[in-house]
């Protein structure tokens, strides 16, 4: 049998900087030659902040960049410390999109 394809994000907190960031997503389930694809993002009260796609083959873990959007550089600008609590949501075709909360900061210099 099988284990249906499941996307897990890897990490509670990721950094901006020029105008991109990053997300580490592991592709869990499926069967030899199975791949994980989709859509990630990453939102805050319902604004898009950024956005990317991915493709791994099942049991890979990889980082993925994402564009920030205009909204996501404003927001990140304005929030206190430049950090932001933001929700990623990796989207995978045929499965229930997988979400997790994290801190979104600017780096530093």
């Amino acid at each position: 049998m099988v284990v249906p394809l499941k996307v897990a994000i890897d990490v509670g907190r990721v950094i901006a900087s020029g105008g991109h960031t990053a997300v580490t997503l592991v592709c869990l389930g499926g069967g030899q030659g199975a791949r994980c694809h989709g859509t990630l993002s990453l939102t805050r009260h319902g604004s898009l902040l950024a956005m990317g796609t991915y493709s791994l083959p099942a049991g890979a873990m990889r980082t993925f960049p994402l564009a920030m959007t205009h909204a996501g550089e404003a927001a990140l600008t304005r929030a206190p410390g430049h950090r932001l609590r933001v929700l990623v949501t990796a989207a995978l075709a045929f499965a229930r999109p997988t979400e997790r909360t994290i801190t979104l900061r600017r780096r530093h210099g």
